[in-house]
């Protein structure tokens, strides 16, 4: 049934493709890892949400076929989260049968992006190990734990004293301010924890703000803000969407989750 299901999703896909008007999409999971595909998560969504990535513009619209692509959906935009809210990133077409994407900031991100302008004409000089310690450097400056208090991103940045967030507050300010320095970042997540892992010098690190915090004490110059990822042990760092991780990846970093030989 599964494979009736997908090939029924190509057809269609093919079909929409070739109407008038619309969008030529590229085969670019051709560059991608081909552990990111399986069940839901497609070549075919690949391609259109890489589209969109790539172009800045509305992709081509893709059949929905149930309620595991929506969930599919779900996940993959909670994971990139540079596009800032579901609703605000992809179009149901009229009749709630075809989806189609776009990269998109809302006004108030854009707002808030204006108060780290300093920080971001700082980074083109810096190491890229460099840029994500200065992102990090900057919320810790302005936040501090507070185990339940969820604060948006744009009031994280453009806050001008500290303020107490939880840690998917962290990892959704950082990624904000990732994503407009043109570091390619993701916000992972278990059942009880968020964090972020950053594609820098060619690979994918984890750095996580909780455990970057130490209250008023500034940030050591001789410690660390990336951890291999190998560091992801136990419930608190149990993903709860692994195959979205890799599928999101990929689509920042075509290929970069191949894993290679020592």
């Amino acid at each position: 049934m599964k494979i009736w299901k997908r090939l029924l999703g190509m057809v269609l896909l093919g079909m929409l493709l070739a109407l008038p008007g619309a969008a030529e999409v590229a085969d670019y999971s051709a560059g991608a890892n081909p552990e990111a595909f399986g069940g839901e998560y497609t070549r075919e969504l690949y391609n259109v949400l890489r589209y969109a990535l790539l172009t800045g513009e509305e992709s081509p619209a893709l059949p929905l076929t149930g309620e595991a692509m929506q969930h599919a959906y779900h996940d993959v935009f909670a994971i990139l989260g540079s596009w800032p809210g579901m609703e605000e990133c992809f179009r149901l077409e009229a009749d709630g049968r075809k989806v189609s994407f776009r990269p998109h900031y809302i006004q108030q991100y854009v707002q808030a992006l204006e108060h780290c302008e300093e920080l971001l004409e700082s980074l083109p000089e810096k190491t890229e190990e460099k840029r994500a310690r200065s992102i990090a450097q900057y919320i810790l400056e302005r936040t501090t734990y507070r185990a339940w208090a969820y604060v948006a991103p744009n009031r994280v940045i453009a806050s001008e004293e500290v303020i107490g967030v939880n840690c998917m507050s962290y990892a959704r300010a950082f990624q904000l301010i990732a994503k407009k320095a043109g570091i390619p970042c993701i916000r992972n997540y278990s059942a009880i924890h968020s964090w972020n892992e950053v594609y820098v010098d060619g690979q994918w690190w984890v750095t996580d703000m909780l455990f970057l915090d130490e209250g008023d004490v500034p940030l050591p110059e001789n410690r660390s803000t990336l951890w291999p990822l190998e560091r992801k042990q136990g419930k608190t760092f149990e993903e709860a969407a692994p195959q979205a991780v890799i599928f999101a990846k990929e689509l920042l970093v075509p290929g970069s989750t191949v894993k290679t030989e020592e």
